[in-house]
Order: structure tokens, then C-alpha cells, then sequence
């Protein structure tokens, strides 16, 4: 990750209507902390079971 001390934060899944919404507050409404990295995946794209997969992603 790009900061020492990063969280990050991963968004799957849902309907793509809400994964809009939280991605618009927390890139344009600065509805994040400083410290997060906030990535979103369609559940395509990520099998959570799968650890090695899916932190390759």
C-alpha cells in the first residue's frame, strides 16, 4: 500500500447503485480517513474465499 499504516478497506458485491454511493462519499465528499485505501470490486473480479486470488487483486 501507498502509506505506511494504511487500512484497507475492500467494497464487493452489492448492487452496483450502492457501490456508486459509497465511492462517491468517499472520494468526493471526503467521506474517508487518511489512513484508508478504499478499493472496489465487482464479486467477479474477487472469490473472498479464495485468500491467495483474491489479495493478488
Amino acid at each position: 500500500f501507498d502509506r505506511p499504516h494504511s487500512m484497507p478497506v475492500l467494497v464487493t458485491g452489492g448492487s452496483r447503485l450502492v457501490r456508486k454511493a459509497i465511492g462517491h462519499v468517499v472520494k468526493q465528499e471526503g467521506g474517508c480517513l487518511e489512513s484508508e485505501q478504499w478499493t472496489f470490486l465487482f464479486s467477479k473480479e474477487a472469490n473472498l474465499p479464495l485468500i491467495p486470488p483474491t489479495t493478488a487483486t
